[in-house]
């Protein structure tokens, strides 16, 4: 049986590194005393609920962003989608902001699918945007019995909701219609054009299919 050692490498001590400084400005901000208190007198069944949640929660993104990929000829197996949504699930909970996952998932796709650095970006952001659009229904859905209470102005109600309306109706042409936009503007700067490229990429998107099945997915999310 083949032994895997850990290699001491300057890119391991590093991410050591972090790891023991953010575990240390976690257990800083906590009051053991007062957690143990709060956990032996929670209803363990409120407590077990979410753990056991938690990873099936993973597994539905993580078929998400599988569909998405294999969209751009992107392969990836299920286990390493999960093990994927894991680490970034990890590092959008202990770092500031919300963001620190997705590029944390970038990077990661990148050095595994070199070759198609735009897609990755691509992909990761139709999974977050995905995500963002039916969330969007659904709080215009459900905001109807307290939207008064939130937004007292009437004008105001109405133009909140013509705004949502018009984002889900336009994202749902640029992402599921089949349509010629595209930005063919060209520019000096390296960075630029690659910018445009990637939201060419972006809105014609080619498996319809696929789109549709992540989107369901993301209500079932």
């Amino acid at each position: 049986m083949k032994k895997h050692r850990l290699k001491l490498t300057a890119g391991n001590l590093a991410k050591l590194a972090v790891t023991i400084a953010l575990f240390y400005l976690i257990f800083q901000t906590i009051d053991f005393a007062k957690f143990i208190e709060l956990l032996t007198k929670a209803k363990l069944t409120y407590f077990l609920l979410p753990c056991a949640l938690y990873p099936i929660s993973l597994g539905i993104a993580a078929a998400k962003l599988q569909w998405i990929l294999r969209g751009y000829q992107i392969s990836i197996k299920f286990g390493a989608a999960f093990n994927l949504n894991w680490a970034a699930g990890f590092l959008n909970n202990f770092l500031p902001g919300s963001i620190g996952g997705d590029v944390y998932r970038i990077h990661s796709l990148n050095q595994t699918y070199p070759e198609k650095p735009a897609q990755v970006v691509a992909a990761v952001i139709l999974d977050r945007g995905l995500g963002f659009l039916v969330m969007l229904a659904f709080a215009g859905l459900t905001s109807v019995w307290l939207i008064d209470a939130l937004v007292p102005v009437t004008w105001l109600v109405i133009v909140c909701y013509v705004a949502v309306v018009l984002v889900i109706l336009g994202s749902c042409f640029v992402l599921f219609c089949t349509h010629s936009l595209r930005f063919s503007h060209s520019s000096r700067y390296a960075t630029l054009n690659k910018i445009i490229n990637g939201v060419n990429i972006l809105v014609a998107y080619p498996d319809k299919k696929a789109l549709t099945l992540s989107l369901l997915v993301s209500c079932l999310y």
